[in-house]
């Protein structure tokens, strides 16, 4: 673990920023998920829906910010997909996310 954390300090700014950006979000994520099933508090889900609106726009923006740097540095290939991928993973996961809310409460969040 910590020999990805050493190769993390040597992407550019760009790329750093992007993965802590989907980390971040991913973090976020799950935790509203989990307070909502431990509480089922409708104001959570509000937050949620609140939560994936402003994560999508600065995702965007992160995610043009990375291939910008892409196309300007076009000798850092693996780290910037590498950044591309890990902000993409978190679509399937939040996908993921809704259908086992909509499965386990029959509630749709989007």
């Amino acid at each position: 673990m910590t020999k990805w954390f050493h190769r993390l300090e040597e992407f550019d700014s760009a790329n750093r920023f992007g993965i802590k950006t989907a980390f971040i979000t991913f973090l976020g994520m799950l935790l509203l998920m989990v307070s909502y099933f431990s509480t089922r508090a409708d104001f959570i889900f509000v937050i949620g829906f609140a939560f994936t609106f402003i994560v999508v726009i600065i995702n965007v923006i992160v995610a043009m910010s990375v291939f910008i740097n892409l196309l300007i540095r076009s000798n850092r290939l693996i780290e910037t997909f590498f950044t591309l991928y890990m902000m993409l993973l978190n679509i399937p996961i939040f996908t993921g996310m809704v259908l086992l809310n909509t499965h386990l409460n029959g509630k749709i969040i989007l």
